[in-house]
This record gives C-alpha cells, sequence and structure tokens, in this order.
C-alpha cells in the first residue's frame, strides 16, 4: 500500500473519547516506533503527544489532576481503535497505583507492553536519563543499586504482575523490541489480529529505523532549564544546537558491569518468563 502521512485534527472532527488501547511501557523497548507505526493504520487513531501520563498522580510528572474530560479531549471516537503510550505506566514503584487508576477509567482497555534483554534495556534507561540529566550517578552506582528507577523498569514480571491484578492475561500482548526491529510485518500483523483490525495494512514508511543512537546529545545545563519551558514543537527547533545539547557517545556496559546487572536482574526473568509464556532466547539472562 501507499504511504500516507499520519491523521491530524484540523478542529472540525469530532474529539472526546477514552482510549481503548493503551501501551504501558517499557521504557526504551520501542514504544515511540510501535505508537509510529500504530498512527498510520486507517483504524487506529495515536495520541498526540505520545506520552499522556493521565495515569500517575504525581505533581510535575503526571497528568491525573487535569481531570477526565482533558483525558478525553486527546481522542477520537470515529475510530475503531484509539490510543497512547507512555512507558512510565510501567515504573513502579517510581509512580504507584496506576494500574488501578487505568482499571476504574478504562476496564476494557487492551494493553502492549514491550520488551528487550532487562540488562540491556537498563542500559539504555541509564543512557537516556544520563542525557536528561536526571541521572548523575556514575553508571556503576546507577545499575548496581538494586532500588534504581533502571533496574525497576527492568523487573518485567513484577511490574506485568501489578498490571495482571486488573487486567487478564488475553488482553494484555507481550511483544518483544528484537521482533519488532527483525520481523516486523508479521510482527505488525500480530498487532493488527490483537487489536481486531485489518491485519493486511503495510506502510514504507515501516521500514524506516525511527532511533538513531549515534544521534544521542545531552542536555545542557542551559537545555535542562529551558526544556521543560517551551512546548514540544519548540524544543524540537532547538534541541540540535550546541546551546542546549551536545553530541556525546553512551557509555558501554563493560563484561564485569553486565554480568553483575544480569544478576541482580535473573530472578525476575526467570519468573517473567515463566509468567509469558515466552522464552526469550537471545537474552543475556
Amino acid at each position: 500500500m501507499a504511504d500516507v502521512p499520519p491523521r491530524k485534527f484540523d478542529g472540525s472532527e469530532p474529539r472526546g473519547a477514552l482510549p481503548n488501547l493503551i501501551i504501558i511501557g517499557a521504557q526504551k523497548c520501542g514504544t515511540t516506533a510501535l505508537h509510529s507505526y500504530m498512527h498510520r493504520h486507517p483504524e487506529i487513531m495515536m495520541s498526540t503527544p505520545k506520552e499522556v501520563n493521565f495515569f500517575i498522580d504525581k505533581p510535575g510528572k503526571g497528568t491525573w489532576d487535569k481531570g477526565v474530560d482533558w483525558y478525553r479531549s486527546h481522542f477520537d471516537d470515529s475510530f475503531a481503535v484509539r490510543g497512547e503510550s507512555s512507558p512510565d505506566y510501567s515504573a513502579d514503584p517510581l509512580y504507584r497505583d496506576v494500574p488501578a487508576r487505568m482499571a476504574q477509567l478504562a476496564p476494557d482497555a487492551k494493553l502492549i507492553f514491550l520488551v528487550r534483554d532487562p540488562v540491556d534495556r537498563a542500559h539504555a534507561g541509564y543512557v537516556h536519563h544520563y542525557a536528561r540529566r536526571t541521572e548523575r550517578r556514575a553508571m556503576r552506582e546507577a545499575l548496581l543499586d538494586p532500588e534504581s528507577p533502571h533496574v525497576w523498569r527492568s523487573r518485567y514480571h513484577h511490574q506485568l504482575s501489578l498490571w495482571l491484578e486488573h487486567y487478564p492475561l488475553e488482553r494484555i500482548l507481550v511483544l518483544s523490541q528484537d521482533e519488532l526491529r527483525s520481523r516486523r510485518r508479521p510482527t505488525l500483523k500480530s498487532v493488527w489480529r490483537f487489536l481486531g483490525v485489518r491485519e493486511n495494512v503495510w506502510r514504507e514508511s515501516f521500514h524506516i529505523k525511527r532511533l538513531k543512537t549515534k544521534d544521542l546529545r545531552r542536555l545542557t545545563p542551559l537545555g535542562k532549564l529551558v526544556v521543560d519551558r517551551v512546548s514540544g514543537r519548540r524544543w524540537r527547533q532547538l534541541r540540535a544546537y550546541p546551546p542546549f545539547t551536545m553530541r556525546f557517545e553512551p557509555p558501554e556496559l563493560d563484561p564485569g558491569l553486565r554480568a553483575e546487572l544480569a544478576e541482580l536482574l535473573r530472578d525476575d526473568a526467570a519468573r517473567f518468563r515463566e509468567l509469558s509464556g515466552m522464552t526469550f532466547e537471545d537474552w543475556s539472562v
């Protein structure tokens, strides 16, 4: 099929509905790419911005206090599937009680949980927060702290178990980032099937690699001050300029640190394999 641009509201379209699809994480596992692919399916409408963070009730991060009408305004009920993607929804204990809030408001929603090698995810999470200047510790100290968000976000069994207290497993699709990368067409077809929409949808833009590690940039102190004070559109215009960001090479995991981190995550990974019924044979843990 020929590629088409994603749909945008022009001000005349009806707005106001609750989502029936929510990508709940995990961070650094391909949620941005999947959100973009899904936005190009003619039966699916994905939110702008991608991360609405409505079910997080934490000042400065979540938007729960904005109210349900504000949340509904992000979705168009003329689409069969309406969704958003907020990886911080699976970041307990940093953000607590998210599944309970969501189940109260959207009990019939379908959920998608993306995962990758837990060690690689923790490393990528550290790099992400280092680039945002929300993590100032050295990598070894941050990654070997069993209570750090980088470790908790990679404890997939812990995160998924909280969701299963409110949603049945058959309404949660667990996806591997590796499958989304290496077998994109059949993986997306399985997503379309899970959502009950047309399965034969493919766009040329689905071939595009969404994230380019070589282009990683770290906020400067000035950029840190600016990023939360301007609109998303304005920041995208500013973020490539040296006063606000600078290129950097992400630190790599040495074999010793990798092994120690794998030991921290081993038990949870084993329980997650059992719970999900998936083998994840390429994982390092």
